[in-house]
């Protein structure tokens, strides 16, 4: 089975190319439902990484809900907002 788990590298803030994280843990993920699954098609895995995507997706916007949030109820709070 052969799927695109992405760039193996990226660009470090030195500019350098480093391994990038994502896909080796996308490419663990597999492995360790294929372990636990031997019957895991290349369709299984596919949905497998939707589901990666998703999460990311999710964690993403709850990180910028959160942040905005608090950003908000420190301009909101006059005794935050004076320190």
């Amino acid at each position: 089975m052969i799927l695109d788990l992405g760039s193996m590298y990226e660009a470090a803030p030195s500019g350098h190319l480093e391994l990038c994280s994502e896909p080796l843990a996308r490419n663990a993920g597999i492995a360790k439902i294929s372990l636990k699954y031997p019957w895991v098609s290349a369709g299984d895995a596919l949905l497998f990484l939707e589901g990666w995507e998703m999460a990311g997706q999710y964690a993403r916007n709850t990180s910028d809900t959160l942040r905005k949030e608090t950003a908000q109820s420190s301009t909101d709070d006059p005794a935050i907002a004076t320190e």
